[in-house]
């Protein structure tokens, strides 16, 4: 009784605001939630600061586009890992902010309170600010902001320029991290077909030859850069290589993180196939709650059957790198965070999932609270 006489004068004080102001009233709280939660959980170890030391001026190599910026425009901070933490802590900002204006798109759609607590539920999940906050320093941060940069600036080209443009950022990607592949250029595909073709299956295969031959590109540059932008397999490339990245750090470099760029595929394999069972089902129970929630929200914004195939296919790829990389939370926050932002830009009307009641969703954002956020092995 006391709850439902709150809610109702909740409700009526709200409905005393312009839509102007309740937009930016809700954007604050997702912003300052997002912040909130990055101060909670934020940590640079050394295994993903070492990353940051590789460069393009040493040789080609993957994974090296960001370290190539800050060296060569930042070179006096080149090594520091203060500035490292600051950098990583920019990325994440402009991550959070960029998915609190996710988050306000879709709560637009209808503007009710179930709207608002679903995005909360994104918001506070194990998978999106706390795990990048926890990982502070992974590209993948950077990789969904640009993705998500991607696909506001979309509306402003002409439709023709649509996959040119997302074939370059998808390379951009790539340049990244190779794996980025698997993440949000899936993602990318799947706004770009829901936007750009008719939801017939005619119209839908006919987006998807467009996007194998538009992709083409950044499928092959990754596979390059999985075969041979790595440094040669030998004890003393390993060594040389370490006393180089050394020789920038002021602080002491991760070996693990060097010898991913000499561990080749068949490694890769092996070394998952120990941890998949646990390590894997655990994280996968962690996020499970918000995984369904971005999974309603996706299937609320979809206009027929075929084309939620089609874009719950493209939004799970992270989860077949399960089978090479043993970062198991990782790929199971990208499929939730692939599923929340292919629904909130999907180009169609959106209603709010319906839901047994604002109780239930509450106790998922508590659940999601003090779960915390999922940590890679």
């Amino acid at each position: 009784m006391f709850l439902s006489k709150a809610s109702e004068k909740t409700q009526k004080f709200w409905a005393g605001f312009s839509h102007e102001k309740q937009d930016w009233a809700v954007f604050c709280i997702f912003f300052l939630t997002c912040l909130l939660l990055l101060l909670r959980s934020f940590n640079v170890n050394n295994w993903r600061a070492t990353h940051f030391l590789f460069s393009f001026q040493d040789g080609f190599v993957s994974r090296a586009l960001i370290g190539t910026l800050i060296r060569t425009f930042f070179s006096q901070y080149f090594g520091s890992f203060a500035a490292i933490k600051i950098i990583s802590a920019v990325i994440l900002v402009v991550y959070s902010l960029l998915l609190s204006i996710s988050g306000s798109r879709y709560w637009r759609g209808d503007r009710s309170l179930p709207c608002f607590l679903n995005v909360m539920i994104i918001l506070t999940s194990p998978a999106t600010i706390a795990f990048m906050a926890g990982e502070a320093g992974c590209f993948d941060t950077a990789a969904y902001a640009l993705a998500m940069i991607a696909l506001l600036f979309l509306p402003v080209l002409p439709k023709r320029l649509h996959w040119l443009f997302v074939s370059l950022v998808a390379l951009t990607l790539v340049l990244i991290h190779e794996v980025m592949l698997m993440l949000p250029i899936p993602l990318l595909v799947a706004c770009i077909l829901s936007k750009n073709y008719s939801i017939e299956p005619s119209g839908q295969l006919r987006g998807l030859k467009a996007a194998v031959f538009w992709m083409l590109p950044a499928i092959l540059f990754a596979g390059y850069c999985l075969t041979f932008a790595r440094f040669e397999l030998s004890q003393d490339s390993f060594r040389q290589t370490m006393a180089l990245l050394q020789n920038y750090a002021d602080f002491e470099i991760q070996p693990g993180s060097v010898m991913v760029h000499f561990r080749d595929l068949r490694e890769n394999v092996l070394l998952t196939s120990k941890n998949l069972l646990y390590h894997g089902i655990f994280s996968f129970f962690i996020i499970f709650p918000s995984l369904v929630t971005a999974f309603e929200i996706t299937r609320h914004s979809t206009a027929v059957r075929s084309q939620l195939a089609a874009r719950i296919v493209l939004c799970s790829v992270p989860l077949a790198v399960s089978l090479v990389g043993f970062d198991y939370p990782r790929w199971v926050a990208a499929v939730t965070l692939n599923l929340f932002i292919a629904g909130v830009f999907s180009g169609h009307s959106r209603d709010c999932p319906a839901q047994s009641g604002n109780l239930s969703l509450v106790g998922v954002i508590v659940f999601n609270l003090v779960a915390g956020p999922v940590k890679v092995l």
